[in-house]
């Protein structure tokens, strides 16, 4: 009987550690793709205020 609890609190306690790395894991991926994102956005920007200072400069040329 206490070989067996002991075999299972072992194997909870190595189950509780893998689940901690892919918490980790995931958080990790989170974060990457929230920068990703804010990334993403900022070029976003850039390229509509670019694409306006285009259009700015064809009215110019009619």
């Amino acid at each position: 009987m206490f070989t067996s609890l002991s075999e299972n609190l072992k194997k909870v306690k190595l189950e509780s550690e893998e689940k901690d790395k892919r918490v980790e894991s995931a958080e990790s991926h989170v974060a990457a793709l929230q920068k990703q994102a804010a990334d993403l956005l900022l070029e976003y920007d850039r390229l509509l205020e670019d694409n306006q200072n285009l259009q700015t400069q064809a009215m110019g040329y009619r």
